[in-house]
């Protein structure tokens, strides 16, 4: 262990995580020109549909005489959601903006990593810099256009905000953010305060309001909507292949996806509720609770490799305590955290149940996070806190 703890090969160490971040996003922003066709020309689609007054989705669509195939699984309000995106250059718009954005993101990531953990020490500043940037998923990422790195970006300016107590800011930065709800929807838990309720009231009056525009252009009601969710065939798409409890609940059980993903994010919903509720009083550990939050999105909701930046506050959070704290446990945790995020996903899943264990890797630390006293420092203050953490 002295060894590990010579300058030169904690140096060597984090050249070679530098190289890997830099290798991940450049194969995902290569791609994304030399090969395009990913997730994002499908939201590119679904879009063009709506700016015709038609919702992409063909059950929806028939109600107009119209036969699509496009089925979009977003929900409505992240239809004028996609303007940003698309409304004036198309395809080119969306790949430069998506990409700009995403890298912003992971700055901006990367900046409150650095921040974190640069208390113990340069190396481990670094460390924190560069923990999110090297997650292998954002490659796929950035290779299939997809929103995932843009809504972490999102929600890590909403702890930012929320530090800074700019509450009706960090609300607005969380409903953006849920343009993914499936990543987004469990950081609605800090605002779950008397101080900050009225942020999260004024997040998802945005959401309604934008919802409301979607279903009025496209001419559909809130219970035609409902209705094409309800059939239980409609969650059918996180079934096999997907990185998700849900699914695997489902495949494994035989009863229907759209079942399963209730159930799930059900008891997710409850356990989080009763872990906030058994928390109350006592002084918060902001980073603690976006890795609870991180890991009930993750186990919770469906998700694929590219939306794995959001594990990232629970890498952080496992990192810290590996490094400074006392009990030894953390150390292997943090080591297993780093290879389940920065592996590629082909490798892991190679390995037989490679997927599974991973969900139960993250489930455990979760686990443990949740049930960690909040780091404090000797006057009993958050060492997450702006002043300490430089937040602020």
């Amino acid at each position: 262990m002295s060894r590990l703890n010579r300058p030169w090969v904690r140096g060597l160490g984090l050249s070679l995580l530098a190289l890997l971040a830099l290798a991940t996003l450049l194969n995902g922003l290569l791609h994304a020109w030399l090969a395009p066709g990913g997730d994002m020309y499908l939201r590119l689609n679904e879009y063009g549909y709506f700016r015709t007054g038609v919702f992409p989705h063909p059950l929806l669509a028939l109600r107009k005489g119209l036969e699509i195939t496009a089925v979009s699984v977003y929900p409505p309000y992240a239809m004028p959601m996609f303007a940003l995106f698309f409304h004036w250059g198309g395809a080119l718009q969306g790949q430069v903006v998506i990409q700009v954005m995403s890298l912003l993101s992971l700055g901006v990531i990367g900046w409150c990593g650095h921040r974190l953990l640069k208390g113990a020490g340069p190396a481990a500043g670094m460390l924190g810099a560069l923990a999110g940037a090297a997650i292998s998923g954002n490659s796929n990422a950035l290779a299939q256009g997809q929103f995932s790195l843009i809504c972490m970006g999102l929600i890590t300016t909403q702890w930012l905000l929320l530090a800074r107590q700019q509450r009706i800011p960090a609300g607005l930065c969380w409903a953006m953010a849920m343009i993914k709800p499936q990543i987004a929807m469990p950081f609605a838990l800090p605002f779950l305060q008397a101080r900050r309720l009225r942020a999260l009231v004024v997040g998802v009056a945005l959401l309604l309001a934008l919802s409301a525009v979607a279903l009025w252009h496209t001419g559909i009601t809130p219970l035609d909507y409902l209705q094409i969710w309800m059939r239980p065939q409609s969650m059918d798409f996180i079934r096999g292949g997907s990185q998700s409890s849900a699914g695997d609940l489902a495949d494994s059980f035989g009863i229907s996806a759209a079942a399963s993903q209730l159930l799930v994010a059900g008891l997710t919903a409850m356990s989080m509720g009763m872990w906030w509720w058994c928390r109350r009083g006592q002084p918060e550990d902001p980073l603690q609770t976006a890795a609870v939050c991180a890991v009930a999105s993750a186990v919770g909701f469906y998700h694929l490799n590219y939306d794995n930046i959001l594990m990232v506050p629970a890498l952080l959070a496992t990192l810290r305590l590996g490094i400074t704290g006392d009990r030894p446990h953390w150390r292997p945790l943090a080591v297993a955290m780093a290879l389940s995020l920065w592996t590629p996903q082909r490798i892991i899943e190679l390995v037989p149940l490679g997927g599974q264990a991973q969900l139960l890797l993250w489930l455990v630390v979760g686990v443990l996070l949740a049930l960690q006293a909040p780091v404090l420092n000797a006057d009993g203050e958050s060492l997450s806190e702006p002043r300490h953490a430089g937040l602020s």
